[in-house]
């Protein structure tokens, strides 16, 4: 009795370990980095071996046939059954969103900027209320002497371990129900 009360006190302890995601996008960077615990992982590690990738993909593009779109419609379903519970259950615990506008002439800046800023303002309180955020700063500026656009974006995102495998067995039971009624007819 007692080694089933530890391992059961181990199986939630792993469900309650959170697994975090650092996005942030800018004209010089895009970083994405995944953290469990203490381990940090970075997709895009050293150049040698994303250049061996990259031949073994275009290696592998050419053999690939075309898959069946009636399998890719019975995982649609279930996928976005997932990921509704995901967005339920994210906390974004950190957003900041900085654009700056700029035109070659005023006029066309401010309609950029107005634009801009009347779609982020119909979009975010659509996102309050689907996804729990915690501190967000978002600004969105006019540059009238810069020519170009820029965006910044920072996102600290938060999920535990045990929300994952829920969404995940979710998933697979739907899924390997509609397989098998299509099987059954």
């Amino acid at each position: 009795m007692l080694i089933l009360a530890v391992v059961f006190f181990f199986i939630v302890l792993i469900c309650f370990i959170p697994v975090c995601f650092h996005l942030e996008y800018s004209e010089r960077k895009i970083c994405v980095q995944l953290k469990i615990l203490f381990f940090k992982f970075s997709p895009g590690g050293k150049k040698g071996k994303k250049e061996q990738t990259c031949k073994n993909d275009k290696a592998e593009k050419k053999e690939k046939k075309p898959g069946n779109a009636k399998q890719l419609l019975d995982v649609v379903g279930p996928a976005v059954d997932a990921l509704g519970r995901l967005v339920r259950w994210l906390v974004v615990k950190r957003l900041v969103m900085d654009v700056t506008l700029g035109s070659r002439d005023a006029f066309s800046t401010a309609m950029l900027y107005g634009k801009t800023a009347a779609g982020i303002g119909a979009l975010f309180p659509f996102l309050d209320r689907g996804i729990k955020i915690k501190h967000k700063s978002i600004s969105v500026n006019a540059d009238f002497e810069a020519e170009s656009i820029s965006v910044y974006l920072l996102s600290d995102i938060r999920i535990f371990t045990g929300q994952l495998i829920v969404i995940a067995v979710c998933f697979l039971y739907k899924y390997l129900r509609k397989i098998t009624i299509k099987k059954g007819n």
